[in-house]
């Protein structure tokens, strides 16, 4: 078998395997999240769901308030929060922290430190409260969450690193069927 009949096998195999999952049909709703393939990168989904308002530059350093606010949007509570934690008052932000607090996103130990870059450390523990809060139960751990990003946890995250824990994150509630 020459390279092109493989090639033409492989391709072949491919569709028969992907219309009975409705390719053929453009029904993409129903291929499971491990067969999507998307071309959109982290940023750009980042960007079209709203969470910055161009794209910004992938490695420039996000602060804790622009964070939390895509994770909050993403985590979708059905009430808002009132009691703004301290350090977050009179902030464009406000909003987003006493929400997270109210969902217990926000911990005793956290800092608030809204227009300071935040660390993997500090993404992986409002993540994974995230997670833990919708599952109603330890189901995640900090340094799972941190393994997401290739950084220490000591080092500041990026705009490109928060939309892909942001887009894991998404993923990972729908994969568990934790959205409401």
């Amino acid at each position: 078998m020459n390279k092109r009949q493989m090639y033409l096998a492989l391709v072949g195999g491919v569709l028969c395997f992907a219309s009975g999952y409705g390719l053929a049909s453009g029904d993409l709703g129903q291929l499971p999240s491990a067969f999507a393939i998307s071309t959109q990168t982290d940023l750009e989904w980042a960007v079209s769901k709203g969470y910055f308002n161009a794209s910004p530059n992938a490695n420039q350093r996000i602060t804790q308030a622009e964070f939390l606010k895509m994770l909050i949007t993403e985590y979708d509570a059905k009430e808002k929060g009132v009691i703004v934690p301290h350090g977050a008052e009179n902030h464009w932000a406000a909003e987003y922290y006493a929400t997270a607090k109210k969902e217990g996103l926000i911990d005793c130990s956290c800092k608030i430190k809204p227009d300071q870059p935040l660390t993997t450390e500090e993404a992986s523990r409002f993540v994974t409260a995230g997670i833990n809060r919708k599952a109603n139960t330890a189901l995640v751990k900090v340094d799972e969450i941190a393994s997401w990003l290739p950084k220490k946890k000591e080092e500041a995250i990026t705009y490109g690193d928060a939309a892909a824990i942001v887009r894991k994150y998404s993923q990972y509630l729908k994969d568990h069927d934790l959205q409401d």
